[in-house]
C-alpha cells in the first residue's frame, strides 16, 4: 500500500529509493535503541560489580583483616583484660608484714599505679585508632551507589544479596562501636574503684601490722593517686602534643605545625598550673615541673627548626606534597582504593610554581586538604 501511494506521486526509481531510505532509518533507530538498552545494562552491571568490590574491601580490610576494626577490637579487649588482671593480682598480693615494710609497700604501689596509668594511656590510644578505623569503614561503605534491581531483572537476587550484605556490615560496624564504648566506660570505672580498693586493704594491713603513723601512710598513698590522676595525665598530654609537633616538623607541614604550636602554648601553661596546684610533695612537684618544662622546650625547638629551615611556606608545602605522593601513589592503582583518588590526583597536580603564587590562607587550606584523602574520606580509586 505504501508502495502504491508512492508510485502515484513519484516515479518507480525515486519511489524505490525512498522506500529503501525509510527502511534503513527504521533499522538505524532500532539499532540505536538496542545499543542504548545494552549500554544501560552494561552500566548497571558495572555498578553492581563496583559495589560488590566495595563491599569486599570494606569487609576484608576495614572490618576483618590484620588492621580491620574487628581484629583491633579483639586485641584491645585482650589488652584490657590483662590490665584489669594486673589490678586484681596486686590487690591480692598486697601485704604489710610489719611496720618496717611500709616504705617498700608504698614504693611497689607507686610502681603499680604508674605502670597501670601508662598502660591505660596505651589503651586509650588504641581505642582512638579503633574508632578511626570504624569511622573509616562506615564512611567507605556509606558511599555506596544505589542499585536498581529493575535494571538487571535476571540478577535481581544478586543485587538484593549485595544490598543485604551492605546493611549487615553497617550493623556490624555499629555493634563494634557500641561494644568498644561500653568497654571503655568499664575500664574508667575499674581504674577508680581499684585505687580505692587498694587503699581500703592497705589501711587494714597497716592496722593489723600495728603501724602507728597510719594516717600519714594513707596520706602518702593518696598523693600517689593524686599524682597519677592530676599530674601524670597532664604530662602525658604534653608528651602527645610534643610528638605531634615533631611529626609535623618532620613532614614539613608548616601550617599544621604553626597552628599546633600556638595551641601547645596553652597546653604548657595549663599543665604547669595543674602541677603547681596538685596536692603532692614538693619533691614530686619539682620533678614533674622539670619534665613539663623540658617537654615545652622541645616544642619550641621543633617549631624553630621548621620555621628557620630556610624554605618558604610554599616550598615546605611542596615538600609535604611530594612526600604524600610517594606514600599514596601505588594505592590509586588498585581497582578499589582506600583513599579518594580523584582528590589525590587534583592535589598532586598542583606544582610548586602554582603554590608559590598562593596566599598563605590558600596554602594552609591546600596542606590541610591532603589529610582529607584518607580520614573518613575513602572513595573508590581509578578504575
Amino acid at each position: 500500500m505504501q508502495r502504491d501511494r508512492c508510485m502515484k506521486s513519484t516515479g518507480l526509481l525515486l519511489c524505490s529509493a525512498l522506500i529503501v531510505q525509510y527502511s534503513i532509518a527504521a533499522d538505524d533507530a532500532e539499532l540505536t535503541q538496542r545499543e542504548q538498552v545494552a549500554s544501560r545494562t552494561l552500566s548497571a552491571a558495572t555498578a553492581v560489580e563496583r559495589e560488590w568490590g566495595r563491599l569486599q574491601v570494606a569487609r576484608d580490610q576495614y572490618f576483618y583483616g590484620e588492621t580491620g576494626a574487628k581484629t583491633q577490637l579483639a586485641t584491645w579487649l585482650e589488652d584490657t583484660y590483662h590490665w584489669v588482671d594486673q589490678w586484681d593480682k596486686q590487690l591480692i598480693a598486697l601485704e604489710v608484714s610489719n611496720p618496717n615494710a611500709v616504705n617498700t609497700v608504698l614504693s611497689n604501689l607507686e610502681d603499680l599505679i604508674n605502670q597501670q596509668h601508662a598502660q591505660l594511656a596505651v589503651l586509650d590510644d588504641h581505642f582512638q585508632k579503633l574508632r578511626i578505623r570504624i569511622d573509616e569503614g562506615q564512611a567507605f561503605i556509606g558511599k555506596k551507589q544505589a542499585l536498581n534491581p529493575n535494571s538487571l531483572p535476571d540478577y535481581r537476587q544478586v543485587i538484593q544479596a549485595v544490598e543485604q550484605s551492605q546493611k549487615q556490615l553497617v550493623k556490624a560496624f555499629n555493634s563494634l562501636k557500641q561494644d568498644s564504648d561500653e568497654q571503655l566506660q568499664k575500664i574508667r570505672t575499674i581504674s577508680q574503684v581499684s585505687t580505692k580498693a587498694i587503699r581500703a586493704k592497705l589501711k587494714l594491713q597497716l592496722m593489723q601490722a600495728g603501724v602507728s603513723h597510719l594516717n600519714e601512710v594513707l596520706a602518702l598513698y593518696d598523693q600517689l593517686v593524686t599524682y597519677e590522676r592530676e599530674v601524670l595525665t597532664e604530662l602525658v598530654k604534653l608528651t602527645d602534643t610534643e610528638m605531634k609537633m615533631s611529626e609535623y616538623a618532620l613532614n614539613f607541614q608548616y601550617f599544621s605545625a604553626k597552628s599546633h604550636y600556638k595551641s601547645s602554648q596553652d597546653t604548657c601553661k595549663l599543665a604547669i598550673k595543674s602541677i603547681n596546684s596538685a596536692a603532692i610533695s614538693d619533691q614530686k612537684k619539682q620533678h614533674a615541673l622539670k619534665q613539663a618544662n623540658a617537654t615545652c622546650k622541645a616544642l619550641d625547638t621543633h617549631w624553630s627548626s621548621l620555621k628557620d629551615i630556610g624554605l618558604t611556606p610554599a616550598q615546605m608545602v611542596d615538600e609535604y606534597r611530594q612526600m604524600m605522593v610517594a606514600v599514596w601513589e601505588k594505592e590509586c592503582r588498585k581497582k578499589v582504593s582506600q583513599i579518594n583518588c580523584e582528590k589525590f590526583a587534583v592535589l598532586r597536580s598542583v606544582p610548586l610554581k602554582t603554590l608559590s603564587t598562593m596566599p598563605e590562607k590558600d596554602l594552609a587550606f591546600y596542606e590541610m586538604a591532603w589529610s582529607t584523602i584518607t580520614h573518613n574520606q575513602a572513595d573508590e580509586g581509578a578504575q
